[in-house]
């Protein structure tokens, strides 16, 4: 055992090199890269291929051997500067300095890189582990023809993925007292899964010019999430026919996102006494899924200096919320050519919201078994849509 001691692996495994080749003069005292002597003159070198290669004119017999001997040497080239070295390391070192002092953002592009490809589908990833998680999740029948479930023993959840199965045990059955929490260092939150904080001070401490962006292909949008670039390639950028649709099995509806199915089918399809309600604190309102919720809670309830402003750059509008910044630029400040226009199959009319058409599309061709009513629990008023049956609450039933 010797006192050395650093952060890095590498450096630790070039350390412990040196004890099994036996050097005897180098220095366990820092982590400083170590230099090789030579044990038969002065002669040091921090690359261990220039000592071999020392080392052998000692030896007379292996003169010969050589001169017919070729050494690679590798050369590492700083991107971003000039800096160039022989050393993996202080390239590795120079590199994490060098990103730290850039005052220009980060942007990455997805071009010239590496990828992993599917060989049963038309996913692609940059990394190994990726590709292997992304075939045992969705392929595996294919490969096997058997799917490996991870059951959970305290509920009826399952999952393909082991680390889902870990992920949902913290989230849902372990106490608060039981639970590593990740606070935020910055403000009060605190979550109990680490990939949650990351995103977090991203989405809410992080200045523009700190943010690693992540690039479209295909146009100028960035995002600062892998996720969220995805979504949007798949709404913007490929054809239907291109899309994996994800079709609900109770009524015509589908989605190009399984989480969107998943939010219709609570909405829409199940009974009230199996809805799992989110119900706030402070009102009495409640909500069937959570990213609902959240909106509620950050819009009504959160204090304005709590409160992240998204505003416009053409007007002194601003919303708590992204979606409604965008909907405001949609509506006010795009020009007529600009507009993505929701029309109606059925008849003329178009929107500028999508949510205008829905509204549309109940009100006006909906048969009356296919439309969803919104009924009154303290009369027999029904309506077609929420802000109807609210507004009906507000004037006739309101003390």
């Amino acid at each position: 055992m010797c006192p050395y001691h650093t952060p890095s692996s590498v450096l630790m495994v070039h350390h412990v090199r040196r004890h099994r080749l036996s050097i005897i003069h180098f220095n366990c005292e820092n982590s400083d890269i170590e230099k090789y002597y030579c044990k038969d003159c002065g002669f040091q070198t921090e690359l261990s291929i220039f000592l071999k290669q020392h080392v052998l004119k000692h030896s007379r017999e292996y003169q010969e051997d050589l001169l017919n001997k070729e050494f690679t040497i590798n050369s590492y080239v700083c991107d971003q500067c000039s800096f160039e070295t022989h050393f993996s390391i202080k390239w590795l070192q120079h590199i994490a300095a060098c990103w730290r002092n850039t005052e220009n953002p980060k942007v990455t592009t997805e071009k010239n890189v590496r990828w992993y490809n599917c060989d049963h589908c038309e996913f692609k990833t940059k990394y190994r582990s990726s590709l292997k998680h992304h075939k045992n999740v969705k392929h595996l029948n294919i490969i096997k023809n058997v799917f490996i479930w991870y059951d959970c023993d305290q509920c009826n959840f399952k999952s393909k993925c082991k680390s889902n199965l870990k992920r949902h045990k913290i989230l849902k059955h372990l106490k608060d007292d039981e639970v590593c929490w990740y606070q935020c260092e910055k403000c009060p939150y605190k979550t109990k899964l680490k990939q949650r904080l990351k995103t977090h001070v991203l989405a809410q401490h992080l200045s523009e010019q700190d943010i690693k962006w992540i690039k479209c292909d295909y146009c100028e949008f960035k995002a600062k999430y892998r996720t969220t670039l995805m979504r949007h390639k798949i709404s913007k950028h490929l054809n239907d026919d291109e899309i994996h649709w994800y079709e609900c099995q109770s009524c015509p509806y589908k989605s190009k996102f399984y989480t969107n199915l998943q939010i219709h089918i609570i909405s829409r399809h199940l009974d009230e006494q199996n809805i799992k309600w989110y119900k706030c604190e402070n009102c009495t309102y409640k909500a069937k899924d959570k990213s609902t919720f959240n909106r509620h809670i950050k819009t009504r309830h959160l204090d304005e200096t709590n409160v992240k402003w998204y505003h416009c750059k053409k007007c002194t509008y601003k919303a708590k919320d992204k979606s409604n910044l965008n909907r405001h630029i949609n509506t006010r400040h795009l020009d007529e050519g600009d507009i993505k226009w929701y029309e109606c199959k059925k008849c003329p009319y178009k929107a500028k919201q999508k949510s205008h058409l829905n509204s549309h599309v109940t009100a006006q061709h909906l048969n009356e078994e296919d439309i969803r009513w919104y009924k009154c629990e303290k009369c027999l008023y029904k309506a077609k849509q929420r802000c109807t049956l609210k507004r009906h609450v507000i004037t006739r039933h309101s003390d």
